[in-house]
């Protein structure tokens, strides 16, 4: 969409990166046949342990951020149920939420959960609760003084955007 301003000219956001951002998207009333493509290929990319490479051109094992993404994008189609999706949140429930404590600077630890704090929240109260009341904590610890966060490479505007969504 030529029209539309870039990021950087609209927010005044320098070196705004979007590559990090994975997602399945389509237009409402998308064909359930398009849908089940998508999903299909998220179980073809799962590992055994329930985790997903990165892609099918790619190997590799399980990547807790990749997989958080993946549940998220299948709890966003209403696949709450379907086995890829149980086993994908079983090999979240360990791998994202049992590492939640872990450095905030490495292996995409704002993306992981931005994808799994989505999740946390569709599975209702209880589990939302606990997991917010953990995660927050730690987020706000490594809050800076003037409201944003600076941890990683990727800089304050993409961390504090994250965080600041979560």
């Amino acid at each position: 969409m030529p029209e539309l301003p870039t990021v950087e000219e609209a927010l005044k956001v320098r070196d705004f990166d979007m590559a990090a951002w994975i997602g399945l998207f389509g237009p409402a009333g998308l064909p359930k046949e398009i849908v089940d493509r998508a999903i299909d290929y998220i179980r073809k990319c799962m590992h055994t342990d329930g985790g997903i490479q990165y892609s099918l051109k790619t190997a590799g094992g399980s990547r807790p951020p990749i997989s958080a993404a993946a549940i998220a994008c299948l709890f966003s189609s209403g696949e709450y149920e379907n086995e890829t999706a149980k086993r994908l949140l079983k090999y979240c429930e360990g791998s994202v939420e049992g590492n939640s404590g872990s450095s905030q600077s490495g292996n995409h630890w704002h993306y992981t959960h931005y994808y799994y704090s989505q999740v946390q929240y569709r599975l209702g109260e209880e589990k939302w609760s606990k997991y917010f009341s953990n995660i927050s904590r730690q987020i706000l610890s490594q809050q800076t003084a003037n409201g944003s966060w600076k941890e990683g490479i990727v800089g304050p505007v993409y961390v504090t955007s994250i965080n600041s969504t979560i």
